[in-house]
């Protein structure tokens, strides 16, 4: 074959291939009631392969939310349970899907994910059983479904941007080694964890160019990043990668480094929205259209981005971007005594029972206090403002 002509042949995996399909006909929900609610009235589907950026101030709810996504993603189908000698299938309605986790913070609660999901069990399994007479199923059978759930949990740790960059770009190798259940969330926890390691390395590459040296810590760190390139660019690479590959839907949250740092506009409830320190080039924005090279404007944008283009570095488009507010006024108030404020708090959770009843998993047992009023403000490209919803943190629940 003429070699002209064998150029002009385009080549394309059969993982790339089937990447684009899924992306191009699976619409998965997040199990996010409000962010779910507001999407469909929006009509703004979240399509495989999507990237979501989450963004908040320390301890604001960012982790917690994406332990909620993996739990609905562990949590089974259907699940046999053995109570009184017989065995029921009951439905439990999760997606039964394998969950990536890369911890970048180093404080992943394994034991907190399971609490989740074991007492998302304990109601499902209450609400089947109990209008029917039928007995509990013993501690032991409960258990057996936690241990099965969390073994379609994998964690990563890396400790560095480069390490991070080099866990998501051999996901897709590792999948096909590793993974039994189809790869369905990719979350990416605390990734701004690297920041300041990236940005003293940046001051003392600067430092080592205005003092026209090269010391041997210098030369050492260029013989560990390929091409020369900044980790962070490689991370978006990587990304770029993983979603023509699996095209899971992935969610990455990142710290408010400097929360006086804020953008002129403020969100339909008078929130304030908070500058990146990740950006262009290096990192997409929200704020701007999508400028992955090869994308189109139509809502199907396809996976399967070149490597370079143009001297462009490969990117990725954000799909939606939250940014995660917590409540605005505490709930110990002065002149309250702690008797009144458990009174609130109890009356409220039964309102809210009462109110989620057939939808909810339970809150007003869900005993002791929580963290409510927690808003999280969903933008689309453009910077637009899709909507908000609120959520609320429980110790043994999150209702969002």
């Amino acid at each position: 074959m003429d070699r002209r002509l064998a150029s002009g042949i385009r080549y394309e995996s059969a993982l790339s291939l089937i990447a684009s399909v899924r992306r191009s006909t699976s619409l998965p929900t997040t199990f996010v009631t409000g962010l779910d609610s507001m999407l469909d009235n929006a009509g703004i589907p979240l399509h495989r392969g999507d990237v979501v950026e989450l963004q908040g101030l320390p301890s604001s709810g960012k982790s917690t939310l994406l332990y909620y996504l993996a739990a609905t993603t562990v949590l089974m189908r259907r699940a046999h349970v053995r109570v009184d000698r017989q065995i029921l299938e009951i439905p439990i309605g999760g997606k039964e899907e394998t969950v990536v986790w890369i911890d970048c913070t180093g404080r992943f609660d394994v034991d907190r994910l399971a609490t989740l999901v074991r007492h998302q069990l304990v109601v499902l399994i209450t609400r089947y059983r109990a209008p029917k007479g039928i007995g509990a199923p013993r501690d032991s059978e409960i258990d057996a479904l936690v241990e099965e759930c969390l073994s379609r949990l994998h964690v990563f740790s890396p400790t560095s941007m480069l390490q991070l960059a080099a866990t998501v770009h051999h996901l897709p190798d590792w999948f096909k080694k590793n993974a039994l259940d189809e790869l369905g969330t990719v979350l990416l926890d605390g990734m701004s964890e690297f920041a300041w390691l990236e940005q003293y390395e940046i001051e003392q590459k600067q430092a080592d160019v205005a003092a026209g040296s090269r010391p041997a810590h210098a030369a050492t760190a260029a013989t560990k990043k390929p091409s020369g390139q900044p980790p962070l660019r490689l991370l978006c690479a990587a990304v770029a990668h993983l979603r023509r590959t699996l095209a899971p839907l992935i969610f990455i949250t990142q710290w408010v480094f400097r929360p006086w740092s804020v953008l002129p506009q403020l969100s339909q409830d008078g929130l304030p929205f908070y500058s990146h320190h990740y950006g262009p080039p290096d990192w997409p924005s929200i704020l701007t259209p999508d400028v992955t090279p090869g994308a189109t404007d139509d809502s199907n944008d396809p996976l399967d981005s070149p490597s370079l283009v143009d001297g462009r570095w490969p990117t990725f488009p954000l799909a939606l971007h939250i940014t995660v507010h917590p409540r605005r006024k505490p709930t110990f108030r002065k002149g309250v005594r702690f008797d009144e404020v458990m009174a609130d708090v109890r009356k409220s959770a039964r309102e809210r029972e009462k109110a989620l009843k057939g939808q909810g998993v339970g809150t007003a047992r869900a005993a002791g206090l929580g963290t409510e009023g927690i808003t999280c403000v969903v933008r689309r490209p453009g910077g637009i403002e899709v909507g908000s919803w609120d959520m609320s943190i429980y110790e043994k629940e999150i209702v969002t």
